[in-house]
């Protein structure tokens, strides 16, 4: 009985080592990132800008929306290397919007904004994430502290995956001879820890923490501020998920 015994826990040890880790079941949507690119002076992009406004508003936590300033005709709202994003997705023409990292749109119809943007954010929407993120933020004084929680809830294919922090800035106004409108959304102030971003591993079952700090600038109103965090696969582009 004793060596029966001893083979029948060998086998139960050998049975739970060989099973896969189990993930908490909790539901976790998609949020859908749209990169805006933009310019004071471009005749279009107020339309992008306002759709994009509306659909934030309709998705919420949903949505998460950054818009990038070229630095084209003097605009000086996003630092210089807002071109690394640029260079990225090989934008050129204003306005234009990456959603997701995957699906980069220009319409030629500016009363059609909004369904077009509406219909790939329904697309990403129905692909269920393989991440789960946890966004923490704690400001003290002109400090600010971020940590991020970041759960592999799936398998995930090996990829060159970036994690980026994005500080936004609302309903910034600067004036502009020729620009059509003076205040602008969601700009883009500052990327963390760069504008590549940090490379992270990723493995199913994995929990990494990340923690990262910097200073807010005194130009900034800290009331009209926030955080987006965004996980993405450098290789294909796609973002992974996303956080605001």
């Amino acid at each position: 009985m004793k060596s029966l015994s001893i083979t029948l826990l060998a086998i139960a040890l050998l049975l739970s080592c060989s099973e896969a880790p189990k993930i908490e079941a909790e539901p976790t949507p998609r949020v859908v990132l749209a990169e805006l690119f933009t310019f004071a002076r471009c005749t279009y992009c107020p339309f992008s800008e306002h759709a994009l406004d509306s659909l934030a508003k309709e998705y919420g936590d949903s949505l998460a929306v950054i818009t990038y300033h070229r630095r084209v005709l003097g605009d000086t709202l996003s630092p210089e290397y807002v071109a690394v994003r640029e260079s990225l997705y090989q934008i050129d023409v204003s306005p234009t919007v990456v959603f997701d990292g995957v699906h980069v749109v220009q319409t030629e119809d500016p009363s059609q904004n909004y369904s077009t943007y509406q219909n790939y954010i329904i697309q990403r929407r129905t692909i269920a994430p393989k991440l789960r993120l946890y966004l923490e933020t704690t400001l003290i004084s002109s400090s600010v502290n971020l940590q991020l929680h970041i759960v592999a809830i799936d398998s995930i294919e090996n990829g060159d995956y970036h994690l980026f922090f994005v500080v936004y800035e609302d309903s910034v106004y600067f004036a502009q001879s020729g620009a059509p409108e003076s205040t602008f959304s969601y700009v883009m102030r500052k990327m963390i820890p760069e504008a590549h971003g940090m490379s992270i591993n990723l493995f199913y079952a994995d929990s990494i923490f990340e923690e990262v700090n910097f200073n807010l600038q005194p130009n900034w109103d800290i009331e009209k501020l926030g955080i987006v965090a965004f996980i993405q696969d450098m290789e294909t582009k796609e973002v992974m998920q996303a956080i605001i």
